[in-house]
């Protein structure tokens, strides 16, 4: 009886996580469109619905924000944290780090 109950909770957690939709290709694609020196006000603009970024609390690094990058249904188990970089609020690039 307690297999199966495992076996069943196995089951269903697979079916969720391959139901996702992963827009890890598309939010690389998006982020490659944008160019260095772009405006802030211009990347929350076109920020695709499938990309979640906390604008609300960046990390400052030697006069650098870092805001952090959530992509939705992302798959991938790298324990890395990607981070959109801006300087007086201008887009510098992207930063991924180990957690």
């Amino acid at each position: 009886m307690q297999n199966r109950f495992f076996q069943i909770i196995i089951l269903t957690g697979l079916a969720v996580f391959t139901g996702c939709e992963d827009y890890s290709e598309e939010s690389i694609l998006w982020i490659n469109d944008v160019e260095t020196g772009t405006d802030i006000e211009k990347i929350k603009s076109t920020q695709p619905d499938f990309v979640e970024i906390n604008w609300e609390k960046p990390d400052t690094v030697n006069y650098k924000l870092y805001y952090q990058v959530t992509v939705k249904g992302n798959p991938y188990i790298l324990n890395k944290t990607h981070h959109l970089v801006f300087m007086d609020g201008m887009f510098q690039g992207c930063s991924h780090h180990h957690k």
